[in-house]
């Protein structure tokens, strides 16, 4: 159809993956032209312990890496359009889930951050002027926790603290085509994605706390933000949403090293 993907799925294996495993993975896949099977061992997750990239600067790696599924003409465009527009990325390992409706949420929260309308844009979004928001961050508040060994169902609730399926790092659209993110001549602070899930929250208020300090205390005629984002807020707990994501805590649930210890 003509109605546009409401989001890009990029699921990565290993490209020496068994064969019939890869084949099945396909052919569940198949059906979906917006989901992605990439042979890639390269971890480009933010606020992971593995790297600080986003789709904006590992979309040419992906694009020359094997493709087993999905329409290679939709990655292309998303590739070209990648710095042009808001950049919503969303974290999701392959032994979680997440509530059916929570990236649409976090779609309309992204419109009015980084398209905000204003008299002139007849209610149209697209032909806003784009606020100031720089980047901005979303986590789950609710969630399940599944224990194989137990079968066990757990409800876990987070007031600031990030858990790793559905952490959202949002970027608003790039100056410059070799960066991440726009950074207005040095006003804001670029995103924190290098800090781990489990401290980002923190982290990102000790930050705002550190700006709006330096805002008070400036002596300057040049202007010193008050926020290292650029808008009011950088950060918050998704509490809309009754349980947004379920987690697996098993065996394997932080990778197979030691396994078999």
């Amino acid at each position: 159809t003509n109605q546009p993907v409401p989001f890009l799925w990029i699921i990565r294996t290993d490209p020496k993956l068994d064969k019939e495993i890869r084949r099945e993975l396909k052919l569940l896949l198949k059906p979906y032209p917006h989901f992605f099977l990439i042979g890639s061992n390269q971890q480009p997750q933010t606020n992971s312990n593995a790297t600080s990239s986003t789709f904006r600067t590992v979309a040419k790696e992906l694009l020359q890496s094997p493709i087993y599924t999905g329409n290679v003409k939709l990655l292309r465009q998303a590739y070209l359009s990648r710095n042009i527009l808001p950049l919503l990325e969303t974290r999701l390992d392959a032994d979680d889930g997440l509530q059916a409706q929570y990236l649409q949420r976090l779609q309309q929260d992204a419109v009015s951050l980084f398209y905000p309308t204003n008299a002139n844009s007849n209610g149209n979004p697209q032909q806003a002027q784009a606020k100031h928001q720089a980047w901005y961050y979303w986590c789950i508040k609710r969630h399940f926790e599944w224990y194989s060994e137990t079968n066990e169902l757990r409800p876990v609730e987070h007031s600031r603290l990030c858990i790793t399926p559905g952490l959202t790092v949002g970027l608003a659209a790039a100056i410059d085509v070799d960066v991440d993110v726009a950074v207005d001549d040095a006003s804001e602070e670029p995103p924190p994605l290098t800090i781990a899930h489990d401290l980002l929250f923190k982290e990102i208020e000790m930050r705002m706390k550190l700006a709006a300090a330096a805002a008070n205390n400036n002596t300057t005629n040049k202007a010193s933000p008050s926020s290292p984002c650029g808008g009011p807020v950088c950060i918050r707990m998704v509490d809309d949403i009754a349980v947004g994501a379920i987690r697996s805590r098993t065996w394997t649930s932080a990778g197979m090293m030691d396994i078999f210890q």
